[in-house]
C-alpha cells in the first residue's frame, strides 16, 4: 500500500488470470472479475475506504518462471538452438539478447546490467560508466533461495516478497581499475571477470 500526496492510496496485488501458452496481456486493463475480487480484498483490510470508489485499475506483464524458482540465464540445452527456427525464433529471435548484429549459439546475453558507479574509496567522485553482459553455456545460473517459513492465519494474506541487490554483483570486483568495468563480448565472458560477476548472482536474490 502506498499514500499519495493527493490523499489516495495505491494497492498493488495478485489476481488477473493465466493467459494460455504464456500470452501477454498488452491493453493494462484487469477484467472486471479481478477488479471487484481486489476491491474486495481492499476493503477487508481496511474498511475504512469502503465509501470511496476505485479511481483506476490497471494490470502488467509479470515475468515469473512457472515453478517460481529465480533463473538467471538459459539452460545448455536451450542456449545452443537456432534462433532462425520457427520454434526457437520465439524465445531468442531477439537481438537484444545476441552480443553482435546475428545471434551466436552459446552466445546469448541473460543478464544486461549497465548503468554509472562511484568507484572511488571515499565514494566522493564523479560516477562512471559500466556495462555488464552476461551470458554463455559458462556462467548459467540456478539461484536456490531455500525454504522460509510463514505463519497463516484465517482470514488474512500472507505474501513473501524477494529483494535483488544489485550491489552485490560488485562483491570483490575491484572498480578503481577500468577493465573491470566491462564486459560485452563472448570473448569477455570467458575472463575472470565475467566468473566472479556470474558467481555474484546468488547473492543478489534475498528474502525481504
Amino acid at each position: 500500500v502506498i499514500g499519495m500526496s493527493d490523499g489516495r492510496i495505491a494497492v498493488g496485488a495478485r489476481g488477473v488470470p493465466y493467459l494460455f501458452g504464456s500470452a501477454m496481456d498488452r491493453n493494462g486493463a484487469p477484467d472486471a472479475e479481478t477488479i471487484r475480487r481486489l476491491t474486495e480484498i481492499l476493503h477487508r483490510h481496511f474498511p475504512a475506504t469502503i465509501p470511496f470508489g476505485v479511481d483506476h485499475a490497471w494490470c502488467g506483464v509479470m515475468g515469473v518462471p512457472r515453478d517460481w524458482c529465480a533463473t538467471v540465464g538459459l539452460d545448455p540445452t536451450t542456449n545452443l538452438l537456432n534462433p532462425m527456427m520457427p520454434s526457437d525464433s520465439a524465445l531468442l529471435n531477439k537481438s537484444e539478447m545476441w552480443f553482435n548484429n546475428t545471434a551466436q549459439p552459446d552466445g546469448y546475453i541473460f543478464m544486461n546490467v549497465q548503468g554509472k558507479i562511484d568507484t572511488s574509496a571515499n565514494r566522493n567522485k564523479p560516477l562512471v560508466p559500466f556495462s555488464y553482459k552476461i551470458g554463455t553455456n559458462a556462467h548459467f545460473v540456478q539461484v536456490n533461495m531455500g525454504d522460509k517459513n510463514f505463519t497463516l492465519e484465517e482470514g488474512k494474506s500472507i505474501f513473501g516478497h524477494l529483494w535483488i541487490d544489485y550491489s552485490k554483483l560488485f562483491n570483490g570486483i575491484p572498480l578503481n581499475l577500468a577493465p573491470n568495468l566491462s564486459v560485452k563480448t563472448v570473448q569477455d565472458n570467458s575472463s575472470a571477470l565475467a566468473a566472479k560477476i556470474a558467481n555474484n548472482i546468488p547473492s543478489m536474490f534475498i528474502y525481504e
